[in-house]
């Protein structure tokens, strides 16, 4: 999974970890692994083996989308 966060990164997309979309939606980190759990925000798990505790990446465009279709969330700042 390292190798797609890589591939990812090269292709010049941005991946956010969960805190900076936490931070940019305006939520909790706890809210925004719900999301990804619950299917409602697309993710990459990077972590490194399996049975090993989830290390999650959002493709920015995953984000964008996600924000469009939640507009009551807003960008910028927050609290968690």
């Amino acid at each position: 999974m390292k190798e797609l966060s890589r591939r990812v990164k090269r292709q010049g997309q941005f991946i956010f970890r969960v805190s900076e979309a936490a931070r940019r939606l305006g939520v909790s980190d706890t809210h925004i692994i719900n999301l990804i759990e619950g299917g409602e925000l697309e993710a990459i798990d990077i972590s490194s083996r399996r049975g090993k505790r989830a290390n999650w990446r959002i493709p920015r465009e995953a984000l964008e989308r996600f924000q469009s279709r939640n507009s009551s969330m807003t960008t910028g700042g927050g609290t968690k």
